[in-house]
């Protein structure tokens, strides 16, 4: 298997957009820094354009905004937070929303 190679899904989305107006796969890999194989797999439907690796995050991006603007004021305080109270946070944001929370049955 060939080494994964570090580039962001706006990346790929910009090298798509650019095979589509009539670059070559190799033009627009080379040029937007992705692999030439999964930008041609992703453009002919082989795979998904956008995939993420691993489970589905629990909370969602303003949530964990939230949490490290409070981790930092701690921080600034000199009041370090642990990772049992992290967790135990994080867990009092699910519950507030009523979710569920897979790690924990």
């Amino acid at each position: 298997m060939a080494p994964k190679e570090n580039y962001t899904p706006h990346q790929m989305c910009l090298a798509m957009e650019a095979v589509r107006k009539g670059d070559s796969y190799s033009a627009a890999a080379e040029k937007y820094g992705v692999p030439r194989m999964t930008l041609r797999n992703k453009v002919m439907g082989k795979s998904p354009a956008i995939c993420h690796m691993g489970p589905p995050t629990i909370l969602s991006m303003n949530e964990e905004a939230i949490l490290k603007e409070w981790l930092f004021a701690m921080a600034e305080r000199h009041c370090p937070i642990g990772k049992e109270q992290l967790l135990d946070s994080v867990q009092l944001i699910i519950k507030s929303a009523n979710r569920k929370n897979p790690g924990r049955q």
